[in-house]
């Protein structure tokens, strides 16, 4: 959705003037903190005994706490703990891109509150790649401590992409009114991927 050129996917759009931007950018963003949240979400499993047989239960811990140094969204606290088992690798290109519709979103107009809010945002998210201590109970957090983290392949990717986040987030308080956004889009994105290869 943040890669293509329309406001709603699987609808047509007859040009760029015709594209509601902060409509299509808030929910790319709802959907990648969805994908990155529950990738990186682990929660707790315990067997229990009822009517003589051994299953599993499967316990959620909500413990958000609301850290000021933490990016989160009511998508992210839906589903937290919703899996058992992480996917790091998703979880962490999927904050690298919740970031980048967020310096998206910086150029569409946004009131200085909102920007101010929306750095922020950006800043914390990029803080959280590599770690697994978001706001998650000791329980959860000795559980996830268990499970491989299969994101060190891409270490090297979510250093150089912050750095290329980074450097748009300073970009857009010089960008212009008149940016047109589908090609800065499109060379972001460029620049994103790009520092895949290298």
């Amino acid at each position: 959705m943040l890669c293509s050129d329309s406001t709603y996917e699987f609808r047509e759009h007859q040009t760029n003037s015709d594209m509601d931007w902060r409509t299509k950018l808030e929910r790319a963003l709802r959907l990648l903190d969805l994908a990155w949240a529950i990738a990186e979400a682990g929660c707790s499993m315990t067997r229990i005994k009822e009517n003589g047989e051994s299953i599993r239960e499967i316990k959620r811990s909500f413990t958000n706490d609301g850290h000021h140094n933490e990016y989160t969204s009511r998508e992210i606290e839906s589903v937290q703990d919703l899996y058992p088992r992480r996917v790091s690798e998703i979880a962490g290109l999927g904050k690298i891109f919740s970031a980048a519709c967020m310096v998206m979103l910086l150029n569409v107009g946004s009131s200085e509150e909102d920007r101010i809010t929306i750095v922020r945002n950006i800043e914390n998210i990029l803080d959280m790649l590599h770690h697994n201590d978001r706001s998650i109970s000791k329980l959860l957090r000795a559980h996830l401590a268990r499970q491989e983290s299969y994101d060190g392949n891409l270490r090297d990717y979510f250093s150089d992409s912050a750095e290329v986040i980074r450097n748009c987030v300073t970009e857009s308080d010089r960008s212009s009114e008149s940016l047109n956004l589908k090609t800065y889009r499109d060379n972001f994105m460029k620049d994103l991927f790009a520092v895949l290869t290298d």
